[in-house]
């Protein structure tokens, strides 16, 4: 069974507001592919924690190997504060 929620998109500075008919407007942050350049992806984390979206999605590729152990501890400490 799946359900339909009629929405509009609209952008506001760097993040999308999506708003569901009847209900709050929400902001949501949609990122991903920092598998590589960890000082960008600490500017990103950065940002994020300044504008305080009320979800975020991460789209994938979290590190360049996922077999290879000693980068997950890197992608942790970049996302600490996020992953409350």
């Amino acid at each position: 069974m799946s359900t339909t929620f009629p929405l509009r998109v609209t952008t506001a500075r760097d993040f999308s507001k999506l708003l569901l008919l009847g209900s709050e407007a929400y902001r949501f942050l949609v990122y991903g592919d920092n598998r590589t350049r960890h000082d960008v992806h600490r500017k990103v984390i950065a940002q994020v924690k300044h504008e305080i979206p009320d979800f975020i999605l991460q789209t994938g590729d979290m590190v360049e190997d996922g077999n290879d152990g000693a980068l997950w501890p890197i992608f942790f400490d970049v996302e600490k504060d996020l992953l409350r």
